[in-house]
């Protein structure tokens, strides 16, 4: 699996975000018997209206 991770805006998660996608999308890879190799865009933004 290829991962690509790109983040947008001013907030930061207090966890690292690579390693709970990627073990998400194997989750999900593995659920779904994908045969193929995968590769993922990820984009973390954030909703303007709820920050300040």
């Amino acid at each position: 699996m290829s991962l690509f991770i790109e983040e947008e805006g001013n907030i930061k998660l207090d966890f690292d975000t690579e390693e709970i996608a990627a073990l998400v999308i194997d989750a999900a890879l593995e659920l779904a018997d994908c045969p193929y190799e995968a590769e993922i865009n990820l984009l973390l933004t954030e909703n303007a209206r709820f920050t300040k």
